[in-house]
């Protein structure tokens, strides 16, 4: 079966393509509104350019209607050197870019779409590295 939740289950798939990675840091599955604990991988669904048909108009299965929506998450890594910055993109762009997520009956690539972005921290003096980078994915959203 293909999805009826596409934003719960892209941001699921994400996040435990993330956990099973085992990159011993923290992982937030939404940016939290209180600030981030540095090292950690935080995750935010940015928006997405809307949607394209499913095959003939809205006919996803002789059963199913549905659109192919897309989707952007940003992916904002932090630490306190910039050397297990680097390290740990690397391994979070890699990730990303090789594998694919599964949603309902559907196995989605998660393609590169802004590369890594070295962002300057708000505070002066403080000492936390931050990059970030986005990411499409392209899921069905189905209905009866």
């Amino acid at each position: 079966m293909s999805s009826e939740t596409p934003v719960q289950s892209v941001r699921e798939a994400i996040h435990a393509l993330l956990i099973a990675a085992n990159l011993g840091v923290q992982i937030y599955k939404i940016r939290p509104t209180e600030g981030v604990r540095a090292p950690c991988v935080v995750m935010q669904k940015i928006g997405g350019p809307g949607e394209r048909p499913a095959g003939l108009g809205q006919v996803y299965s002789s059963t199913r209607k549905g659109v192919y929506i897309m989707f952007v998450f940003q992916i904002d890594i932090f630490h306190n050197n910039t050397a297990d910055l680097d390290a740990l993109t690397d391994r979070v762009l890699t990730l990303l870019v090789e594998k694919t997520i599964e949603v309902g009956d559907s196995r989605l690539e998660v393609k590169l779409r802004r590369g890594p972005l070295e962002v300057p921290e708000g505070e002066l003096g403080e000492r936390i590295y931050h990059v970030n980078m986005d990411f499409e994915i392209e899921a069905p959203l189905t209905w009866t």
